[in-house]
């Protein structure tokens, strides 16, 4: 039987600015379904503009502050107007949703606040990460309890990763103390806490993108569909109005805390903090520290260069486990459309040399031909359209012979197979996208695991893994270890 948790609720006065109207209300947070509402009762809105029965004089608003009967003060962040409702003749109840919401202080506009640091939660996060936690949630040495101090103590360790000259992620990890075994061994649990900091200040949407990256990362790496939660952050003094006095840091700071962040929470995605290693991609189980760090590393450094590929390798995942949802044909059909084209982006991002040595070749075939086009604009406009067009086919090549033979030696039996693959694949990519009938309707689901197997041995080549690693990975893991093995018990 699942027990509910009580609703929150936070009676106070709220505004948009102080020389405004202040409205009585109150911030109702529900911790069972991951909702929060600010319900305000009034005969005016804001400007103190009378109510209609028309919500046209409501909107949306960037922020509302509010002075809780506690004395707290209150940032709700971008409010999504919900309703208005009338109680009685003048009186109305107009309710906002708010995605973020902020104590202890004041923020101001968002253009206008420097934000230092953003501290967040992730499901998974402590299993995925840490190499001494094993997968029933407790630390256990059988000896040496000299590696038990931090738990013991409760002592907080940090793993430091710094992306560039302005950006460190770090990665917090929290020990507690449960019980005493047989005198010899300590059960601890773990929690991890992750924080984005910056030496020079940037946006809070800066920081909810940078923390919507590591999400995705570690949705890549599970296949798990997660939320996340905000619990801090570091602002300039100067942008902070009314800041309760405990909260200054020694560096002149604002520690702000964060009591809801409404981001895929209602959706409740993961129930537990648990992931079998068989599952992952890459993790601390497996990945030394040092080569997890790396991996967070390479994927900030390279996300904004290969997004669209890793947009289109997560959605290859199955989402719709655990739901009425079914994926209907049309929608397998532009999986298979966004996976080849996936890898020839790849391909034309990671290997910008392949275009010019294909322009040389097809050039000289056709110098002897543009010495009869007298025109010179017409003349580079033929050679404009050699040396942007690299076909499908030639790409697939080039990828399959020479960046990914490790593992496509393992799927195909022999240079036809690989050959056949490519020429059936562009026809049934060209069908796809025009809408013609298949050519090839048996092959298509067969083509399509090998494409996602070449796909998701692409995206590790963009995050550090080496050829090596790539191919042990692909074996350990159970999305791949079934699909590989089959295609090799065909050969």
């Amino acid at each position: 039987m699942i027990t509910k948790r009580k609703v929150k609720e936070k009676p106070g006065v709220w505004f948009i600015n102080r020389e405004g109207s202040k409205l009585p209300g109150i911030l109702r947070i529900n911790p069972n379904d991951y909702t929060q509402f600010l319900t305000l009762y009034t005969e005016t809105n804001f400007e103190g503009s009378s109510i209609k029965v028309d919500d046209s004089i409501f909107g949306d608003i960037e922020l509302i502050f509010g002075e809780t009967s506690g004395g707290i003060p209150y940032t709700l962040k971008d409010c999504r107007f919900r309703k208005s409702s009338p109680i009685g003749e003048n009186l109305y109840e107009i309710t906002y949703i708010p995605e973020i919401t902020f104590y202890g202080g004041f923020l101001k506009k968002n253009e206008e606040t420097k934000i230092f640091q953003l501290s967040c939660s992730f499901p998974l996060l402590s299993s995925w990460y840490d190499t001494n936690r094993n997968y029933f949630g407790s630390f256990s040495p059988s000896s040496d309890l000299d590696k038990m101090k931090p738990a013991i103590s409760g002592e907080e360790l940090t793993d430091e990763i710094v992306i560039d000259n302005d950006l460190t992620v770090a990665i917090e990890r929290n020990y507690s103390q449960n019980a005493w075994v047989m005198s010899k061994e300590v059960s601890a649990s773990i929690h991890h806490c992750i924080s984005f900091t910056t030496k020079s200040p940037r946006s809070y949407y800066e920081f909810r993108k940078l923390a919507y990256r590591f999400l995705q990362l570690i949705q890549l790496s599970t296949g798990k569909l997660i939320y996340l939660e905000f619990n801090h952050v570091l602002a300039d003094e100067n942008d902070i109005d009314s800041p309760e006095s405990h909260l200054t840091t020694k560096d002149g700071h604002i520690y702000l805390p964060i009591t809801f962040y409404s981001y895929d929470r209602k959706r409740d995605l993961i129930k537990s903090d648990y992931i079998h290693q068989n599952n992952m991609l890459f993790y601390g189980g497996v990945n030394k520290k040092d080569s997890l760090n790396d991996i967070i590393r390479s994927w900030f450094n390279n996300y904004d260069k290969y997004e669209s590929i890793y947009n289109r390798y997560l959605d290859t995942f199955e989402w719709f486990q655990n739901t009425d949802a079914v994926m209907s044909e049309l929608m397998f059909h532009n999986r298979f459309v966004n996976l080849i084209q996936a890898i020839e982006n790849y391909h034309f991002i990671s290997h910008p040399e392949f275009n010019k040595e294909k322009f040389g070749q097809e050039k000289e075939k056709l110098q002897t031909l543009l010495e009869f086009i007298p025109d010179k604009e017409d003349k580079d406009w033929i050679l404009e359209r050699i040396s942007s067009h690299t076909t499908l086919g030639q790409r697939m090549q080039d990828i399959m012979t020479n960046k990914l033979s490790f593992i496509t030696s393992e799927i195909f039996k022999n240079r036809n197979s690989r050959d056949s693959f490519i020429h059936k694949t562009k026809r049934i990519r060209d069908d796809l996208s025009h809408g013609n009938k298949l050519t090839y309707q048996t092959e298509i689901t067969e083509y399509y695991e090998k494409a996602l197997i070449m796909l998701a041995s692409c995206v590790l080549l963009t995050i550090g893994l080496d050829n090596e690693q790539i191919k042990k990975t692909l074996f350990r893991t159970g999305r791949y270890s079934r699909m590989i093995s089959f295609f090799k018990s065909k050969f």
